[in-house]
């Protein structure tokens, strides 16, 4: 992995971290778990990686949806900004 992502703690106590590269790295984790070859393993082991997995996903579904989210208040935003300006010209 690469570990790109910076974790910081704020004057609040509550962690910041950037989301892009953290992104990236589960994606990477998530791709070596899953070309992983675990037919040899223990039905417990096999259901450990399988769940570290589902784990994983979770976390990069949840993430790229706040992240979506995140853009369409920025656009509304943007949108809204752009209605005021043209209704004030007329």
């Amino acid at each position: 992995m690469n570990k790109n992502y910076k974790v910081e703690r704020g004057p609040d106590g509550v962690y910041w971290l950037s989301v892009d590269p953290f992104m990236h790295d589960i994606m990477e984790a998530l791709e070596l778990l899953m070309k992983m070859d675990i037919s040899e393993l223990s039905e417990d082991d096999q259901n450990e990686i399988n769940m570290r997995i589902l784990g994983l996903k979770a976390i990069y579904t949840m993430m790229g949806s706040l992240i979506q989210e995140k853009t369409l208040e920025t656009l509304r935003g943007q949108h809204n900004a752009t209605v005021d300006e043209n209704s004030q010209l007329h």
